[in-house]
């Protein structure tokens, strides 16, 4: 922020940095050393990657723009992600679809545990400046965003919890 004093009034300048350029270099390092060190495999999980991150754009925000509640559409995002990633990296086998069932069963439990500790502690995820933003678009767009906070924890805990039952195959 650069303030300066002038005429007896304060003129103040907020400004940023564009990182879009390293944001872009870092994931490309990040894909190339990912196939590099992961041979086929890392083609596969960034081939799954590619596919979780086009469904969250392509299918679930538009769901949510629809008025589908913000959890039916994660889970629906949960589901196709296991499935296509597991059926990539090791296709489909009787492994393949245990660790895929215990993936799914591991997500519901992250989920329900964040559902109860946020109703516990009072935890909605719209308590930031950005989220009362976002309440005032939803609103006006009828999208149904109460869960999100609760949506982005099961989200995340799907990479956890993936990594970890394909580590057990």
């Amino acid at each position: 922020m650069l303030a300066t004093k002038s005429t007896g009034e304060m003129n103040v300048t907020v400004y940023g940095y564009d990182r879009a350029t390293i944001l872009y270099i870092s994931v490309g390092i990040f894909a190339v050393l990912l196939c590099i060190v992961g041979g086929r495999k890392g083609w596969m999980a960034l081939i799954s990657l590619g596919f979780s991150l086009v469904a969250i754009w392509k299918l679930m925000i538009p769901m949510m723009l629809y008025g589908v509640p913000v959890l039916a559409a994660t889970i629906l995002i949960v589901v196709l992600t296991v499935v296509l990633t597991f059926d990539l990296i090791d296709g489909i086998n009787t492994k393949t679809i245990s660790a895929a069932l215990g993936t799914l069963a591991g997500v519901i439990v992250a989920g329900l545990f964040a559902a109860i500790i946020g109703e516990i502690a009072h935890v909605s995820g719209f308590q930031t400046n950005e989220a009362e933003e976002l309440l005032l678009k939803a609103t006006s767009h009828g999208m149904k965003i109460k869960n999100l906070f609760i949506a982005g924890i099961l989200i995340s805990a799907l990479g956890a919890v993936m990594r970890t039952f394909y580590k057990m195959q």
